[in-house]
C-alpha cells in the first residue's frame, strides 16, 4: 500500500470520516500524496479491517465509521498520563462514533478505573477493551490484583458502599459539556473475589467465575441512551 501504515490510515479515516464520507478517496490521496487508485486500494483494507464501511448513493459510496470494532491494550504498572494514553490509544476511533458528552464519559471512566486499578490492586497490569457493536459501545477494565472487594476489607464498607463510591467517582468527575445532562451507563458491573456488584446485573454463569483474578469493571452504553 505505497509503505502507508494500516495504523496510521486507521487514525486518520476516524477523524476524517465527518468531513469526508462522500469524498473519502480524494481526501485520503491527498493526506498520503499517493494516486487514487492506491487510495482506493487503501480504502479497501480499512473496510477488510473493520474500521470503515460504506453505502451507495447515486453520487457514489458514502463511507461510516463501522460499529463492529473492537480496541484492545494491555499495560504494565507503573503507567505515564493516563489523559495521554487514552488520546493515544482511544480517542481518534471514537470521535465519529459518539457524541462528546459520551466521548467525556467514557475517557472520565477510563482515567478513574485505570488509576483506581494502579494505585490500589496491588497488580501488575490492567487489560482495557472498548467493544463497539451496532446497538451499543462496552468498555471493560481488568487488572490482575488482589481484587476490589478485598482492597477494602479493613474499612468499613460493605461491596455496595465500596462499589457506589468508585461509581460516585466516576460521577462527580463528568462535567457537562452542554446544557443537557451527561448519560449514565445503562450498564455497570464490578466482578471481584467472587463477587457481583450490583448482583442483579451479573450475567448468568454456569460454570467458574468469568474472570478468577483481580477486578473486572464492565460498562456499557446504547448509543439512543
Amino acid at each position: 500500500m505505497n509503505n502507508i501504515d494500516l495504523e496510521e490510515a486507521k487514525v486518520w479515516a476516524a477523524t476524517a470520516l465527518p468531513l469526508h464520507a462522500h469524498d473519502l478517496n480524494l481526501a485520503l490521496a491527498h493526506r498520503f500524496q499517493v494516486d487514487t487508485a492506491s487510495a482506493a486500494r487503501i480504502i479497501k483494507a480499512l473496510e477488510l479491517a473493520g474500521t470503515i464501511k460504506h453505502t451507495t448513493s447515486d453520487n457514489g459510496p458514502v463511507y461510516a465509521p463501522s460499529f463492529d470494532l473492537a480496541l484492545m491494550h494491555s499495560y504494565s504498572f507503573p503507567l505515564g498520563t493516563l489523559a495521554d494514553v487514552w488520546e493515544q490509544d482511544f480517542a481518534p476511533f471514537i470521535a465519529a462514533r459518539l457524541t462528546v458528552a459520551q466521548r467525556d464519559l467514557f475517557k472520565t471512566s477510563f482515567l478513574v478505573t485505570v488509576q483506581h486499578a494502579a494505585d490500589y490492586s496491588r497488580g501488575t497490569n490492567v487489560h482495557v477493551v472498548l467493544d463497539f457493536t451496532a446497538k451499543q459501545v462496552e468498555m471493560t477494565v481488568q487488572d490482575n490484583g488482589i481484587g476490589f472487594f478485598r482492597q477494602l476489607e479493613q474499612q468499613q464498607f460493605t461491596p455496595a458502599q465500596a462499589a457506589d463510591r468508585l461509581a460516585q467517582q466516576i460521577r462527580d468527575r463528568v462535567m457537562p459539556t452542554t446544557i443537557n445532562a451527561v448519560p449514565g451507563f445503562d450498564y455497570f458491573l464490578i466482578e471481584a473475589n467472587g463477587m457481583h456488584y450490583p448482583p442483579e446485573a451479573a450475567p448468568d454463569e454456569t460454570g467458574d467465575e468469568l474472570f478468577e483474578q483481580g477486578t473486572t469493571i464492565i460498562m456499557s452504553l446504547s448509543y439512543a441512551h
